[in-house]
């Protein structure tokens, strides 16, 4: 039976904003070693904090669309 993790919206746009991150290596274990679950109030909650304009200089606005799309076909 693979494990199953819940991440919280602080540490999934702490691994998408920074790849070296302690927040994207839990993100990648969840991934390797069993299921990611989130919640839609989560992926909502990460959408509102990675358009701010505050992480313009982190990451695109078109990578930020991508992104979301990836992660509502994956997830939700």
């Amino acid at each position: 039976m693979l494990n199953r993790y819940v991440l919280d919206a602080n540490v999934l746009v702490s691994a998408v904003l920074s790849p070296d991150s302690t927040a994207n290596l839990a993100y990648q274990k969840a991934l390797d070693t069993g299921i990611l679950l989130i919640s839609v109030e989560t992926f909502a909650e990460c959408e509102n904090v990675i358009f701010c304009s505050k992480f313009d200089s982190y990451i695109s606005v078109a990578r930020r669309i991508l992104l979301g799309i990836m992660f509502n076909e994956k997830y939700l």
